[in-house]
């Protein structure tokens, strides 16, 4: 999911505030959750890039048994 949000300053239309809400179904998975999201310029505001948190999230998706 690609967010659309402007890092710039407000007086260039930039954000200075990002409310956000979730029901429980979004953030019971975590490749679904935003939050969890560390995927630097497509993550959510606050652009969080971790790369190891995205090795984490992608082993989970291909993991073939809960264990």
């Amino acid at each position: 999911m690609r967010l659309i949000s402007n890092k710039g300053p407000p007086s260039e239309g930039g954000w200075n505030a990002f409310a956000s809400s979730w029901v429980q179904v979004d953030i019971l998975d975590p490749l679904m959750a935003p939050f969890l999201a560390a995927t630097c310029d497509e993550a959510r505001a606050g652009w969080p890039c971790d790369e190891s948190m995205e090795t984490v999230r992608d082993v989970y998706a291909r993991a073939i048994s809960p264990c």
